[in-house]
């Protein structure tokens, strides 16, 4: 161990007067961005058709003690938080079309799904949920030029060459790149102990 002696100074405190903004306005970013050859352009519409493909498994009998089964439950919660989401677009003036389908936890149900109509004429799709569904889902995104949003599980794989896949957990490299670049810009090398388990 390394004795560290911590040096105690009375903290700075900050005073600031509340300006009215009709005197000072507010900054605010007026300028158009550029948009380059190659990019996405922005598309603004009236509404948004929106397909949420979640496992639901509602065809399976609920868990014991409980009025559903326990494999839906992330589906739900997910559900839950969206509609919360769906309600301050409302408000922000934002008209979704949402549709909502199960897929019972298979990706055989994922490829009927996406083969719908629904689906080929939405805007955006979010889900599904396991490895191999979304695999199904991503390869389809880059087919219609649809853009699919993982908002579960990272996937290293899925996500080279596909601009039309969206990840919305980093993978464990992508977190361990952020976490040592961080590291190595506060600290030296010297200064620096990693620590891991065998595997």
């Amino acid at each position: 161990y390394e004795e560290v002696s911590v040096v105690q100074q009375p903290m700075d405190t900050i005073k600031f007067d509340v300006v009215e903004e009709d005197i000072v306005p507010p900054i605010t970013d007026q300028s158009t961005p550029e948009i380059l050859e190659g990019e996405f352009v922005e598309d603004k519409r009236d509404s948004y058709n929106v397909s949420m493909l979640l496992p639901f498994v509602s065809d399976s009998p609920a868990s014991p003690g409980m009025q559903v089964n326990r494999k839906s439950m992330i589906a739900i919660q997910f559900y839950a938080g969206a509609q919360l989401a769906l309600e301050r677009l409302t408000e922000e003036g934002v008209n979704i079309n949402l549709s909502v389908f199960d897929t019972k936890a298979e990706s055989g149900q994922v490829k009927y799904i996406l083969d719908k109509g629904d689906v080929l004429n939405a805007d955006l799709i979010i889900g599904p949920y396991r490895n191999s569904s979304v695999k199904v889902a991503a390869d389809f995104a880059k087919q219609y030029m649809k853009p699919v949003v993982s908002p579960f599980t990272p996937h290293e794989r899925i996500t080279s060459d596909n601009p039309f896949f969206i990840q919305m957990n980093p993978g464990l490299k992508s977190h361990m790149r952020a976490i040592l670049g961080h590291i190595t810009q506060e600290h030296s090398a010297d200064q620096i102990t990693l620590v891991a388990l065998d595997n």
